[in-house]
């Protein structure tokens, strides 16, 4: 299957998806899902509680946060868990590493210096406010937006 997407390599030039690469999505996946096992169970975080409770009612586009605060209140209305939030963040934060991935292969990378910018990226300590922190969703929507 060929994807064409306007980057670095030529304007018109496909991506190709391999068997190989959608192996390797899917163990990317795994990866991940098991590092990020301890969200599975956990609870709301820091001031997430406070957040969770400002979305009772929906919310005005004047206020701070607007996409985010609008994208809680639409969550709440129908699962209202911790754990759909935390699942949701980390759709998000799959959907950032997937996009370094592509933009560091658009950038005249080799395949695998994307797969592993997207595994860093992925995995790294240093993201895990990003997919943990549940009012950090704002960083993930800005991260898809800018990588888009």
């Amino acid at each position: 299957m060929q994807v064409h997407y306007a980057g670095g390599r030529g304007r018109d030039a496909p991506v190709t998806i391999t068997r190989w690469g959608v192996i390797g999505v899917l163990f990317l996946l795994l990866v991940a899902a098991v590092a990020y096992r301890p969200l599975w169970t956990a609870g709301f975080v820091y001031e997430d509680r406070r957040w969770f409770q400002a979305t009772e009612t929906r919310p005005a586009l004047t206020v701070a946060r607007p996409l985010m605060r609008w994208s809680w209140w639409a969550q709440r209305q129908y699962i209202p868990s911790p754990q759909a939030f935390h699942a949701v963040n980390l759709g998000c934060h799959l959907l950032v590493v997937g996009l370094c991935g592509l933009l560091t292969y658009r950038l005249g990378f080799s395949r695998l210096a994307a797969w592993l910018a997207g595994a860093l990226w992925a995995l790294h300590p240093l993201t895990t406010e990003a997919y943990a922190y549940l009012a950090a969703r704002p960083e993930l929507i800005a991260a898809v937006g800018v990588l888009s």
